[in-house]
């Protein structure tokens, strides 16, 4: 290209470039060696200014790196103009950004680049604050194609519901996660779409479902349409209204709750609604208050709590709650002020005069009992309340009448209006007076025809009589007479009664503070006693140990005057007293036991008959007294408790303590002897458990039990040839019992499957199995017969269940009551039958000293691990269960169970072979 074909080149660019709204820029060796007068005035230089210069003065440092760049990439070919942003850099300082086009014109070795450059720092101002609304806002919102197709959301929806981009972004709204657990939601996003297609908007609430939670939006489409009217986008939105939604129901469930008026008020404070109640209130039709001024009818409401209150909520749009006395209705009102969307207010009005009433009716009753809580006697306390029911309690008409030494009611106090216009008298008429049937019967009556007890024929009052316990009554009235509210006086001044005599009977009593000393004392003596019997409770062999033991502990100090312990028999429906403890001074032998049940009887029988403790605070009461009462009041005795002594439904006796004190039994001292009973019951349970194994007679009892209803014996009627049969049981340490036991007539898996639904027993699992038959092993439960049989002292020697029913044979200690655990038997399985009893002597085999021996010898883990063993089949040829298979059962190791093994193999050898016992 020749010099001037190079020239006509470039002026021909020149001149169609000036024509573009743009910037225009030519670098030659490195130099602007053109600018028009955008590109000047865009950076802020004059066109002189520029020229000459390097175009790097006018580019941040991150931009001049890449104008070097996209230089050198046309250098090096391309013909294209490559449109890329630089950050700019204007004469006074200031950056902005613009977006250069730019090419090459020459190809000689002095090579020109022309360029273009807009302005977009608007733009990309514009773009940040849409990306910064978009993404950091507490509402959602999304761009989506016209048929609802998600194109972008926000942060904000994507964090609510756990999700990411990907996860939204090309799927119909509809069937995003935020609205797929509603269809209710999905319609209306449905019907949204369809309408923001057709260009119209479209606003709803709805509930979206989120990652930990719901919300109620508010819900809106907004179509984007272009020049031509075409929807080319929709825009989605939500604002979280949730808050808002229980704010309302909140507001709703006040407004339904009232009873009164409702008002509504403009921005200007003008009236828009007035309701019923509301003309009633403020005696003015709604006419005549609509469009007129709030201040202007309530003027006296100005410079109150209710004109602060009410502009607090017009300013700051929160609802606010106020209660006053509104002195120009002369009423108390409990108000509820919301703001209104069009920027007045709504009042939601409740007439609570009747409860303020109330409540300085209560207030005066309090201040008057604070006075009577200050003198110290009865008449005292009659003056300061008939002095207050005018002006405090509004009961204009108050009398109090006590009973007297002679047993007549008397009038002790009136009020002034009672003196002149109530005839108190004829109340009190033992005959046929309302008093005194009120008094005898403890009932208040409201009067039917008060007319005749009233001295002024003018008067309208209803009146009432009300009992004040064992001290007198109260009459009451006025022209509209709360009955709740004169029971509460009346209770009070009874309670008030109550603690004069209680204070009058508590004067010789020591100082407070010895009183609490005392508490502490008695609190660490009983803590001992029960300490020390604990420890004899815990190594003693037999009922009479634990029975002496007890009635001596307790009555080794001061507190405890007389303690005995009582067996009762149901056969003769006697008390026999067992063992005794303290100063009885011929007590028991004074009384009777025997005999139907009576209101005269003692607090040990009654104790046992209702089988729950019963205390005597104080023996001193009026008479006539019982004969078992009057013979401890000669002994010095002031106070009782009778504990019956039980270990669940099994009635050992009875534990009676006296005590030369009275209203000794009472808060701790109570509670801890009745859970030393409980305590006591369980200890004798456990001996004669045990005695059950090495007493020297036993009783062998035999029964039939139909068990209906039973789930075992439902398992065995489920199909014929179905037997349950007891092989043996072992302790399993811990309380829980290790059983052994074989079914028949079904398959292993059939009853493991059964089984395994049953609370009766835990742990079953298939031991070995011959033919029919199948040896389990299970842990029974507190719920199971087993458990039931061994916890009250019966050892099942065999037990079988068939479809015709159970049959049981049990050991018993020749100590245990035998009648009694017949009895409980059948009480909890009615249809038990007992068909044998026997009663033998233990005889003295060698093998019964052998086994004697043995049980001495062993620990209960080795004759836990050697039973378990023999019972499983391990010492059988071949084994029917591995060591391996006894540890897991067991819950201990391998090796654990062979050390247990060998311990006790070389115990019993020695006892053949040795003279005295091996070491373990």
């Amino acid at each position: 290209m020749n010099e001037n074909t190079r020239h006509a080149t470039e002026t021909g660019y020149k001149a169609l470039i000036e024509e573009l709204n743009g910037g225009i820029f030519e670098i030659r060796n490195d130099e602007f060696s053109y600018v028009n007068q955008r590109f000047a005035d865009m950076f802020g230089y004059s066109q002189a200014e520029l020229v000459g210069t390097s175009p790097l003065v006018v580019l941040a440092e991150q931009g001049q790196q890449a104008l070097r760049e996209n230089m050198d990439a046309l250098a090096r070919g391309t013909d294209e103009s490559l449109p890329t942003e630089h950050r700019g850099v204007r004469k006074d300082g200031s950056e902005i950004i613009v977006k250069a086009y730019g090419t090459i014109i020459t190809e000689t070795p002095d090579r020109v680049f022309l360029g273009f450059v807009e302005d977009i720092t608007e733009e990309k101002r514009r773009e940040h604050r849409f990306e910064s609304i978009f993404n950091n806002t507490f509402q959602f919102s999304g761009l989506l194609e016209p048929d609802g197709t998600v194109l972008e959301a926000n942060e904000t929806a994507l964090y609510f519901g756990g999700l990411d981009r990907e996860d939204v972004v090309g799927k119909p709204l509809e069937e995003t996660y935020w609205v797929q657990s509603s269809e209710t939601a999905r319609e209306t996003v449905r019907e949204a779409i369809d309408r923001g297609r057709d260009g119209e908007q479209f606003r709803d609430e709805i509930r979206v479902q989120g990652e930990d939670q719901e919300l109620v939006i508010d819900f809106s489409i907004r179509p984007i349409i272009d020049e031509n009217g075409t929807v080319t986008r929709l825009v989605a939105e939500g604002h979280d209204i949730t808050t808002r939604k229980e704010r309302e129901r909140e507001r709703q469930t006040i407004i339904d709750r009232m009873t009164d008026a409702v008002v509504e008020v403009d921005e200007d404070w003008r009236f828009t609604l007035v309701d019923d109640r509301a003309e009633e209130i403020y005696e003015m039709d709604e006419a005549n208050l609509l469009g007129k001024h709030f201040w202007d009818v309530f003027d006296e409401g100005l410079g109150t709590r209710w004109e602060e209150v009410y502009h607090e909520v017009m300013e700051t749009r929160e609802p606010a709650t106020i209660e006053e006395y509104f002195a120009q209705l002369k009423r108390w009102f409990h108000v509820e002020v919301y703001p209104e969307p069009d920027g007045g207010l709504a009042f939601y009005f409740q007439d609570i005069s009747d409860r303020k009433r109330h409540e300085e009716r209560i207030a005066g009753l309090n201040d008057t009992l604070s006075r009577c809580m200050e003198v110290e006697s009865k008449q005292e306390i009659c003056d300061i309340l008939t002095e207050a029911t005018q002006e405090r309690l509004h009961l204009p008409l108050a009398a109090i009448a006590l009973i007297g030494e002679q047993g007549t009611l008397r009038p002790v106090a009136q009020s002034d209006a009672a003196r002149t216009d109530l005839n108190v008298s004829d109340f009190l008429d033992q005959e046929d007076g309302t008093a005194w049937d009120v008094f005898t019967s403890g009932e208040p009556t409201v009067v039917d025809n008060p007319s005749p007890y009233l001295d002024d024929t003018e008067t309208s009052a209803e009146l009432i009589v009300h009992p004040l316990g064992r001290h007198g009554v109260l009459i009451a009235g006025s022209s509209s007479l709360d009955v709740e509210f004169v029971q509460t006086v009346a209770e009070d001044v009874r309670r008030t009664f109550d603690r004069i005599d209680r204070e009058k009977s508590l004067q010789n009593r020591d100082e407070l503070l010895e009183e609490q000393n005392e508490s502490l004392n008695r609190l660490n003596r009983i803590n001992n006693v029960v300490r020390s019997i604990d420890q004899v409770l815990v190594s003693a062999s037999n009922r009479t140990e634990i029975e002496q033991a007890v009635c001596e502990k307790l009555t080794a100090g001061d507190t405890y005057t007389f303690a005995w312990i009582g067996e009762y028999d149901s056969a003769t429906n006697e008390v026999d007293p067992r063992e005794s403890g303290g100063h009885q001074q011929g007590f028991l032998e004074s009384l009777s036991f025997a005999g139907a049940r009576s209101e005269s009887e003692g607090p040990a029988e009654t104790a046992v008959h209702k089988r729950e403790p019963v205390i005597e605070s104080d023996l001193l009461t009026d008479p006539p007294h019982e004969a078992w009462r009057e013979k401890a009041l000669r002994r010095g005795y002031r106070s009782a408790i009778s504990i019956p002594l039980t270990y669940r439904d099994s009635l050992y006796g009875v534990l009676t303590v006296y005590s030369d004190q009275p209203e000794l039994f009472d808060g701790i001292e109570r509670q801890v002897l009745i859970e030393l009973g409980e305590t006591v019951g369980h200890a004798i349970n456990a001996v004669e458990s045990k005695q059950a194994l090495v007493s020297d007679t036993v009783v062998k009892l035999e029964f039939t039990i139909d068990f209906s209803g039973h789930p075992l014996k439902e398992f065995v009627d489920q199909e014929p040839g179905r037997e349950y049969r007891l092989e043996n049981i072992v302790p399993a340490g811990e309380g829980q019992y290790r059983v052994y036991y074989r079914i028949e007539g079904a398959s292993p898996e059939t009853y493991l499957k059964f089984v395994d639904r049953q609370v009766a027993v835990q742990n079953s699992q298939l031991i070995s199995s011959d033919d029919s038959s199948h040896l389990f092993e299970s842990i029974i439960t507190d719920e199971s017969f087993q458990f039931w049989l061994l916890d009250r002292g019966a050892v099942p020697r065999s037990f079988t269940m068939t479809q015709d029913g159970g049959r049981l044979r049990v050991e018993l200690s020749g100590d245990n009551d035998i009648r009694e655990f017949v009895d409980l038997l059948q009480r909890e399985y009615p249809s038990t039958e007992l068909v044998a009893s026997r009663e033998r002597e233990r005889s003295d085999r060698s093998e019964d000293v052998f086994a004697t021996a043995v049980e001495e010898r062993l620990t209960a883990r080795q004759r836990e691990v050697l039973q378990t063993a023999y019972f499983s089949g391990y010492f059988e040829t071949p084994r029917k269960r591995t060591g391996t298979e006894i540890a897991d059962a067991l819950d201990v190791s391998g090796p654990t169970v062979s050390n247990h093994l060998r311990a006790s193999l070389r115990k019993l050898l020695g006892l053949l072979y040795d003279d005295e016992e091996s070491p373990q």
